[in-house]
């Protein structure tokens, strides 16, 4: 039969298609595990962040080692293991901490083929759980599992913080529990994953089982030119906050325009946590010989319950911290009383700077024109309030 190239491809399209609507009926009907339902690639996960850790002061933060925070509790080492060639051979409710298992030690991180569980599987562009005529999304019943058992104490001086567990990479779908309770599920197992576990902690001891199932829905898109291993493969840490806290950042960098000479430094910063007052967000810039002065921006893209945040930019120069000159310029160019144009700065008419910094300097060397400008500011800014408040009395 003669089938052409367009007609060929529509029937693959076709049977695709049916095989993932087929299994999304059945996933509504009887409820399918996360690790082969296509719908389900994290459970309980916190969104992706910027990688840092919480330290208590900057001498801390300075060292850029985790080991260094006090909210920091690596837990790498021996841990409990028990292993499977098909999670159908699994004891009921291993995941309990009452339950009856002869546990074996393995080291964490690492792959469970390299310590004697399974067996590596080195592949190119197949799946090495359907080398030929794969059939997104089913995955092979004989499914290996490891699961992972270690006790775990919470640190004192915790308490009141929220706490929160990261596995930096495991691999492949991967279900986490605490004291018996499931705290959440992840697939993408190059990635970290974090979950925050304070609702299921108890005093004292606690029980943390993590299972990995070797294949899982999205091993479908993790098909490289590799060595195919499984398990834990990357560090396991506690970490813990406060309730309102710096959750994620971004840093952008750019040149002034006008010179292209001058670096700009950008900071988005994503407070999360529950307040009603206010944030302030400080920083030091630093090169490797220290702190550097630098023209900055600061930004509050994320609040869940305290009111929106504005932007602002400010001069953060060494020694000095904020530079007041720097917020004396910015506010004289936004009402009119300082003139800029192109790199020259003027005042009354007459230009008195080539440069942001010389501009600056020249403020601070003329104190009498500073506060001269300074009155002229807050004059202009209560016209500007007043305007604002008649408008809305006339409302």
């Amino acid at each position: 039969m003669n089938i052409t190239k367009t007609t060929l491809l529509r029937y693959l399209i076709g049977t695709v298609v049916c095989a993932f609507s087929a299994q999304t009926i059945s996933a509504e009907g009887t409820k399918l595990p996360y690790w082969k339902d296509i719908q389900t690639v994290a459970v309980n996960k916190e969104a992706p962040r910027t990688a840092f850790m919480s330290y208590d002061n900057s001498g801390q933060a300075l060292t850029g080692k985790y080991e260094n925070s006090p909210y920091y509790k690596l837990l790498n080492g021996k841990w409990n293991f028990y292993y499977v060639d098909a999670y159908k051979d699994l004891p009921a409710n291993i995941e309990q901490p009452g339950a009856d298992i002869t546990w074996k030690e393995i080291n964490v991180p690492g792959n469970w083929e390299v310590q004697g569980y399974g067996t590596a599987i080195y592949t190119n562009q197949p799946y090495d759980f359907q080398p030929s005529n794969p059939q997104p999304p089913h995955l092979p019943e004989a499914n290996p599992v490891g699961v992972y058992q270690r006790d775990i104490e919470i640190p004192s001086n915790w308490d009141g913080r929220d706490i929160y567990l990261r596995l930096e990479g495991a691999k492949s779908g991967v279900y986490v529990y605490l004291n018996g309770k499931e705290v959440g599920y992840s697939e993408d197992s190059k990635n970290p994953a974090e979950f925050l576990i304070n609702k299921y902690l108890q005093p004292g001891k606690n029980s943390l089982v993590v299972k990995c199932f070797r294949y899982s829905t999205g091993s479908y898109l993790e098909c490289q030119d590799r060595w195919r291993l499984s398990g834990i493969e990357r560090e396991v840490y506690l970490y813990s906050t406060p309730h309102r806290y710096i959750a994620d950042y971004k840093v952008t960098s750019s040149l002034e325009k006008t010179n292209y000479k001058d670096g700009l430094f950008g900071l988005d910063v994503t407070i999360e946590g529950a307040s009603q007052n206010a944030s302030s967000i400080a920083y030091t810039l630093k090169d490797a010989e220290g702190a550097m002065g630098n023209r900055t921006k600061a930004k509050i893209v994320k609040n869940k319950l305290a009111p929106p945040f504005k932007q602002a930019e400010f001069d953060i120069v060494f020694g000095e911290g904020i530079s007041q000159e720097g917020c004396i310029m910015d506010m004289g160019i936004q009402f009119d009383i300082i003139g800029k144009s192109g790199a020259w700065f003027s005042y009354n008419g007459e230009k008195v700077a080539n440069g942001r910094e010389k501009m600056r300097q020249f403020l601070k060397d003329n104190p009498e024109i500073s506060n001269e400008i300074q009155q002229k500011i807050r004059a202009a800014a209560k016209g500007a309030a007043d305007v604002v408040e008649g408008g809305a009395d006339e409302e």
